[in-house]
């Protein structure tokens, strides 16, 4: 399963849906707004199946 979390901020959704899809599924999470982005990429360690994507 692929999951595209659009407006991902701080990522909470995105490590919930990245434990749904399990190992063999994939998160692509992207945010637009700085704070978020850096609050993303700098939180929680993201598990290997999410994607950070960002402009």
């Amino acid at each position: 399963m692929v999951i595209a979390d659009v407006a991902a901020g701080t990522g909470f959704m995105t490590l919930q849906l990245a434990r749904h899809v399990g190992q063999k599924g994939i998160v692509f999470a992207s945010e637009l707004q700085p704070r978020m982005l850096n609050a993303l990429l700098n939180g929680p360690d993201l598990p290997p199946n999410v994607v950070p994507v960002h402009p």
